[in-house]
């Protein structure tokens, strides 16, 4: 017996060099996990082994026989069961490599997009308001009295570089909100003055076209609030901008309002509740008559280059950034913006909702 017992000691640490061979080689590391599986695995299977050969008897000898084989099985399930799980988080961990290698290639892509953009509109700001102003004083006379046909052309080309520029400033602003570039210069400043401001230059465009533009301004006047005014300016002007674009017959109206507290919009751009974290807020509100909005557009209409399906009917011209970049302005002003619509041929209304306190 004590021959057998050596003999089986000396086997035991053959099978336990063989299998802790075989997990480091297969693995390529000492996997703790793969080896301690492996080391029960080997234990229960010597163990297992003992019994047989210390079996008396046939009927016992065969029992432990099965038993053996049995538990052989299992362990090499087990052991098996441990290796997939092992190789699957590592196939798990190569892929989040890989992952993030790309999200890291697609940043720097991303980022030499936004340079270039920025780069490109500055090169191409300067001839724009060249050719924009020279066209602006040959139409004024300044360099002699034109013939009619030759006035119809510069005003096709005063026309089109007034939207080069445009789209240039829309660009620009683009890649500064995504390089965190855009200044802001805030400061308090009216809401009916700004309101006012963009009434008087945009009537005469609204009765060219036969339709009228209202105001409507509360009773009591509305308490300055800190902002960047130039920033909102622009926000409410493209939205004035947009109702007179995008309508046929009607008009539109601008309407301010001072209101206890603000609303939640979700990310698809519906209102969802209401908040009051920031207090009173300032409501503009600019509505029109004109082609609306289906409700499944809505979602889409503040994501870049981002236009309605029908309104490229009415204006050929538009980037799909405007909204875009008033939504930035909107956020950085901890508001909202937001567009609402009965439907298709139903108007529209374009919000936005700015705290009275300023939120630094």
């Amino acid at each position: 017996n004590y021959t057998f017992y050596s003999r089986l000691g000396i086997y035991s640490v053959i099978f336990l060099n063989v299998f802790s061979g075989y997990a480091i080689i297969k693995h390529r590391l000492l996997n703790i996990k793969i080896i301690y599986t492996e080391l029960l695995a080997l234990g229960v299977i010597v163990l297992s082994l003992v019994q047989l050969f210390t079996a008396k008897g046939i009927s016992e000898f065969i029992s432990q026989g099965l038993i053996f084989v049995a538990l052989t099985f299992f362990a090499y399930k087990l052991v098996r069961s441990v290796e997939v799980e092992i190789e699957r988080k590592e196939e798990l961990q190569e892929m989040a490599t890989r992952l993030a290698q790309a999200n890291d290639q697609l940043r720097t892509l991303d980022n030499a997009k936004t340079e270039f953009i920025s780069i490109a509109s500055h090169q191409l700001r300067t001839p724009i308001t060249a050719i924009k102003g020279f066209s602006s004083l040959l139409l004024e006379g300044s360099y002699g009295e034109v013939s009619e046909s030759v006035h119809s052309a510069l005003e096709k080309v005063y026309s089109s570089a007034e939207r080069l520029v445009d789209l240039v400033e829309d660009l620009l602003n683009v890649s500064r909100i995504e390089s965190g570039r855009m200044q802001f210069t805030f400061e308090k400043a009216s809401v009916e003055k700004l309101i006012k401001e963009l009434y008087d230059n945009f009537i005469l465009i609204a009765k060219n076209k036969k339709f009228y533009l209202d105001i409507k301004l509360p009773e009591n006047p509305l308490p300055e609030i800190v902002m960047d005014y130039s920033k909102i300016r622009e926000l409410v002007s493209n939205f004035i901008d947009n109702a007179l674009k995008y309508t046929e017959k009607g008009g539109a109206t601008v309407k301010a309002e001072l209101r206890e507290e603000g609303v939640v919009v979700d990310e698809n751009g519906f209102v969802v509740g209401k908040k009051s974290e920031f207090g009173k807020v300032i409501r503009i509100t600019v509505s029109d008559t004109g082609i609306g909005i289906p409700k499944e557009e809505i979602p889409y209409l503040f994501k870049k280059f981002s236009r309605g399906k029908d309104v490229s009917r009415l204006h050929v011209g538009g980037t799909g950034l405007g909204l875009y970049v008033g939504k930035a302005i909107a956020e950085t002003h901890h508001g909202q913006v937001w567009v609402e619509s009965d439907g298709a041929g139903k108007g529209s209304r374009f919000i936005i909702e700015i705290p009275v306190e300023h939120i630094s």
